[in-house]
This record gives C-alpha cells, sequence and structure tokens, in this order.
C-alpha cells in the first residue's frame, strides 16, 4: 500500500476515533445536565470522514437515539461515505490485515 492511502486510512481512523470519544462525551455531559456539544461539530466532523465514529457512538451509548433530526442525516452521510469510499475498501482490508497480521487469501 503507498504512503498517500496509509495516511489517508490513518486519518480516517484518528477523525472516527475523535468523533466516537466526543459522542461518549457528549453523552456523559448530557446524563450531568453539562454544556454540551454542539450538534453542527457531529455533522461537520462526519461529513469530513468521522460518520463511523458517530454511527458508533450511537449504537454504543444510546445517544440521540430518540433524535430521527440527528441521525437520519447521519444515515445519508454514512452512505455517501460507502459511496465515496467504495475504491478504497480494497486498501482498508489490507490495512486492517497488516495491522492484526492476517495471512493473505490465495489467489490462484
Amino acid at each position: 500500500m503507498d504512503l498517500t492511502t496509509t495516511l489517508l486510512l490513518t486519518g480516517l481512523a484518528a477523525l472516527n476515533l475523535t468523533t466516537f470519544i466526543l459522542m461518549a462525551t457528549d453523552k456523559a455531559a448530557a446524563a450531568h445536565q453539562q454544556q454540551r456539544i454542539p450538534e453542527k461539530i457531529f455533522y461537520t466532523l462526519s461529513i469530513a470522514g468521522g460518520v463511523w465514529g458517530t454511527i458508533l457512538g450511537i449504537t454504543t451509548f444510546h445517544h440521540k437515539t430518540k433524535k430521527p433530526e440527528f441521525y437520519i442525516p447521519i444515515g445519508l452521510i454514512a452512505l455517501l461515505h460507502l459511496a465515496l469510499l467504495r475504491p478504497l475498501i480494497p486498501h482498508i482490508i489490507e490495512l486492517l490485515r497488516e495491522l492484526i497480521k492476517l495471512p493473505k487469501p490465495f489467489e490462484g
């Protein structure tokens, strides 16, 4: 895998981790009636590539699950990202294999 692809995928992973952590932080803030993270931050991070961290945060923390005006646009952003990332899927699989040291499948 070339350096550009590796950097892109690493950046996306970091962005998704950041978004996931922010979802956890916002859920905790909601539970303690503290200042919240604006939804526009989650929309911006999701559009930039952190949509999977947002979705994981929604499902893990049951956060914003009663707000279709939040989770429906996030779902649409996810579909857009699937379409845009389709050419990178083989590279993502290769990177994951390298990270967890799986052998490559037989290509006969």
